[in-house]
């Protein structure tokens, strides 16, 4: 077996684990260790620096053992403090993230990048060995890796209390099944890793979508039985999976599997919960708002979420804007054009570009990378309801989101709608609220059939078997089970 290859996505030399820097986790200045055998990564898995203030707990410099990780809460907080940050590296808006793939891949943007893996994604031409996404898989298999062995790590150890493990099982089957789902909705049929045993999740074959799905599910219903109704646990920041973290993603994954009705459900109980409103546009994205449901907070160094760095134009574009069809494709008085987008002239042309993060030099910092949040539930909910054909409920959750963009309610204006019109509504509302947020819009062009008709008009080559992004080369070659999707041999 090639030992420098572990299906799931082991450290590399170099990677960025500082993203987000949950409670009680401080960020280390040196580089992460090289990689090492096989069996020193399964046992040490979650200390990637030696660095003596990564752990608040007082732990040895040298790399743990799985028995010193998981011989008390502390160090298994830790532990998953370091899920946490791998998570990062696929959370927000920075380089290799699931937000910037799917903006450059989906129809909201245009492209200036000199990266070629980036530009591949950009004209719908993506290939195999396509580094960017390469790295996201490894990313995400990661933090499966990672929940896998926490589990593991502290199912029957006496030394972990109960109400620890509550909320270590329940978070680390939250972020396993956040990482299954990412995956399934880019790549189609995944393979299905759960366990840490690395040998067998080397050569795990593509699982069903359907099967990737009833997992994730299975995982997130678990995890809302086992996790707690608040935020407590990160100092009420709202930085770590809870119950109603658990229930939005699953109303998520409820609604992409089409059972609507538990879609439905779902998304009601968040929508309930008093923690969550609807604040004014200019308040949504900052840290902590009454709208967050999960947050990813930017390293302690930083001065800006990876979204603002990124998406905010001082100068001409060097990776992407918003394309102007995109940007005039708002509803006339929809405050969110004007809230969220903005243009930059130079050099006699209009740039826009998403402005939802405002902030790129902020000490303290004034906002988190927002992960889940509450119009994406209204959003469920109301699509959820119209394909039940419950179409005046699907125009009251429509209706509070417009009514907040200062638009007009639909109820009002167009009260008559059909069932077909209000679907449409669906996908045009969450165009307007959900752009370049994670991978909304790309998910959405295809689950409601409009990837065929509009990407080719943006992306003059653009075919249909990009729907479904190549499984990254060096797996294929390693693996003998995997099976390259179509129209990538």
């Amino acid at each position: 077996m090639n030992t420098k290859k572990i299906y799931a996505g082991l450290p590399k030399q170099g990677s960025n684990t500082s993203q987000a820097i949950p409670q009680g986790i401080t960020s280390c200045s040196k580089k992460p260790h090289g990689r090492s055998t096989f069996l020193t990564l399964t046992l040490g898995l979650f200390l990637f620096s030696s660095c003596e203030k990564y752990l608040e707990v007082g732990l040895p410099k040298t790399q743990l053992t799985a028995k010193t990780v998981f011989e008390s809460d502390a160090t298994a907080t830790a532990a998953l403090a370091t899920t946490y940050l791998r998570a990062g590296d696929f959370a927000g808006g920075g380089a290799n993230s699931i937000t910037l793939i799917s903006a450059y891949l989906a129809d909201e943007t245009d492209s200036y990048t000199t990266s070629q893996p980036l530009q591949q994604l950009a004209n719908g031409q993506p290939i195999p060995s396509n580094s960017v996404l390469s790295t996201l898989w490894n990313n995400l298999y990661t933090v499966i890796y990672q929940s896998n062995v926490l589990i593991e790590g502290i199912s029957n150890n006496p030394k972990i209390s109960p109400a620890s493990y509550k909320r270590l099982h329940g978070e680390a089957l939250f972020l396993r099944a956040y990482a299954h789902l990412s995956l399934s909705s880019l790549f189609g049929d995944v393979p299905l890793a759960l366990s840490s045993d690395y040998r067998s999740n080397a050569l795990l074959a593509r699982s069903p979508s359907s099967a990737v799905y009833s997992q994730v599910i299975s995982d997130l219903q678990q995890a809302k039985e086992l996790l707690g109704d608040t935020y407590a646990s990160y100092n009420n920041e709202r930085i770590g999976a809870n119950r109603w973290t658990a229930s939005a993603l699953l109303a998520r994954a409820y609604l992409y599997s089409g059972d609507y009705t538990r879609a439905q459900s779902e998304a009601s109980l968040v929508i309930g919960s008093p923690l969550f409103s609807l604040p004014p546009l200019a308040q949504v994205f900052l840290k902590n708002s009454n709208e967050t449901i999960l947050s990813y907070r930017p390293a302690a160094n930083l001065v800006a979420t990876p979204e603002a760095n990124i998406f905010i134009l001082t100068a001409r574009p060097q990776q992407l804007a918003l394309s102007a069809s995109f940007h005039s494709g708002f509803e006339n008085g929809d405050a969110r054009k004007t809230n969220w987008t903005a243009k930059l002239t130079t050099g006699g042309i209009d740039y826009f570009y998403p402005f939802k993060y405002k902030s790129r030099n902020s000490s303290p910092l004034t906002e988190y990378s927002v992960i889940l949040r509450l119009a994406e539930q209204h959003l469920i909910r109301a699509e959820a309801s119209a394909r039940l054909n419950q179409l005046p409920a699907a125009l009251a959750d429509l209706d509070l989101l417009r009514q907040r963009a200062g638009l007009p309610k639909l109820s009002d204006s167009q009260p008559a709608l059909g069932q077909t019109a209000v679907i449409d509504a669906v996908f045009k509302e969450r165009r307007s609220e959900l752009f370049t947020e994670w991978n909304h819009r790309w998910v959405d062009l295809q689950r409601f059939g409009k990837a065929t008709s509009l990407l080719p008009l943006v992306k003059p080559d653009w075919k249909p078997h990009v729907l479904l992004l190549p499984i990254p080369e060096a797996d294929m070659r390693s693996n003998p089970n995997l099976v390259q999707n179509p129209g990538y041999q």
